[in-house]
């Protein structure tokens, strides 16, 4: 791919077009050029997106299909390119994106942005140019800053499955990357770009740190950026402005993972809740015993569907003979002295999994699960 590129149109090249001074327009495509500068005709801009595509899929422009004519578009990764004036800023959005997902499979409990906005007006930057005897020299300098600043936080709920106890990095990465791969083919290859980002990465998984700041700050217009503005000015294909306006982001994300061991349990809670209907009906529970509370403040649960489950799972280990046995000893409720069916389903409300079942099962009834 080429980092620097910039679409022209065909009549730039036309011999025949007897407005334009040719020999002048082919001194400026040979200026791009020695300043790295891809230059492609608009007749050429199918057949060099067939030449260019990533994975067999199109470049975008500034996530458009099609670039614009007499824009300097400047290669990110994937099949990314943006122009001049967007590349810092959709740059950074990718970053803030991928640094907030990794965060949230290592286990993120909060981050808390520090975001600064500084407003400048550039002016006479020194840059001189030689193109077909066209001298053109420009000096620029800093005025009328303007600094200002917000404070955002964003919290995560612990109960979600954590990526951080993977067997290695690479593994890690590999998971991380078929679950948000979907979401952006070009995530992926911007982290394998971005040595900030696997460093950060790197430092969660195999060294567990709980806290961590991570800058991010959008870069001023680099050299070639104002190359490239000035000799399209000169030859009336851009706007050449001795002034102009820049806006900067900078941010710090101030993050703090839960603990280690907190995460631990939520993740072995997670893979058993999958295996263990018990532990799927206490989530089930709890979150129905909390909304009921809500409108109720004396609800006290209802465990009748974890009921159903033990006298289910008896009838898998082939036990429940025995249980209507125990059922039959104290069949009717009566004041002070539920029967023995009630007093299991009372005994539901604290089930937690399978382990808390066979236990209480076993000191009811004369066998040994």
């Amino acid at each position: 791919m080429d980092k620097y590129i910039i679409f022209v149109p065909d009549s730039l090249f036309n011999i025949k077009n007897k407005f334009f001074c040719c020999g002048s327009y082919l001194n400026l495509e040979s200026s791009f050029k020695n300043q790295g500068i891809s230059v492609i005709k608009a007749s050429n801009i199918k057949g060099w997106k067939n030449k260019n595509k990533f994975n067999g899929i199109d470049s975008t422009f500034d996530y458009d299909t099609s670039p614009e004519l007499n824009k300097l578009y400047i290669y990110l990764c994937g099949n990314l390119y943006f122009s001049d004036s967007n590349y810092t800023r959709y740059r950074l959005n990718l970053e803030k994106d991928l640094l907030l997902l990794i965060c949230g499979y290592l286990g993120v409990k909060e981050i808390n942005v520090d975001e600064s906005r500084n407003n400048k007006t550039q002016t006479n930057m020194e840059l001189s140019l030689d193109v077909s005897n066209v001298t053109t020299k420009l000096e620029n300098s800093k005025m009328n800053e303007k600094n200002s600043k917000n404070d955002l936080k964003e919290t995560y709920s612990i109960d979600v499955k954590t990526l951080l106890f993977e067997k290695d990095r690479e593994t890690f990465e590999k998971a991380l990357f078929n679950k948000i791969g979907l979401l952006n083919i070009n995530y992926k290859e911007y982290y394998n770009i971005c040595l900030k980002l696997k460093i950060f990465a790197c430092k969660r998984f195999n060294l567990r740190m709980s806290t961590y700041t991570y800058h991010l700050e959008e870069e001023f217009k680099n050299s070639k950026i104002q190359t490239a503005n000035l000799l399209l000015g000169n030859y009336g294909l851009g706007v050449s402005c001795n002034n102009s306006s820049i806006k900067s982001y900078s941010y710090n994300y101030n993050i703090v993972f839960y603990d280690n061991d907190e995460l631990f349990f939520y993740n072995k809670l997670i893979d058993d809740s999958k295996t263990d209907i018990f532990v799927q009906l206490r989530k089930e529970y709890l979150i129905n015993f909390k909304m009921n509370r809500l409108t109720d403040p004396k609800w006290g649960g209802d465990s009748t569907e974890i009921l159903q489950a033990v006298e289910n799972y008896t009838k898998e280990k082939n036990i429940y003979e025995d249980l209507e046995k125990w059922y039959n000893e104290n069949p009717i409720d009566k004041e002070n002295n539920p029967s023995n069916r009630s007093r299991l389903e009372g005994k539901c409300h604290w089930f937690k999994n399978e382990t808390d079942v066979i236990k209480h099962l076993n000191n009811i009834l004369p066998i040994t699960i």
